[in-house]
């Protein structure tokens, strides 16, 4: 992902998972994989700007 590893992009996890898909509807597992990475950074940054009581 090119967006760096502190950065979520919507875009580049949906070109990810876009990609993971092959021709013949088999899974690419390195775009599968940066996809749930995005997916996961979204996740942590969320958590990072929560507050905590």
């Amino acid at each position: 992902m090119a967006a760096g590893a502190e950065t979520f992009s919507l875009r580049e996890v949906l070109v990810a998972f876009t990609a993971c898909v092959s021709e013949q509807r088999e899974v690419r597992v390195d775009p599968y994989l940066a996809g749930w990475k995005g997916l996961v950074r979204c996740s942590d940054q969320n958590r990072d700007h929560r507050e905590l009581p």
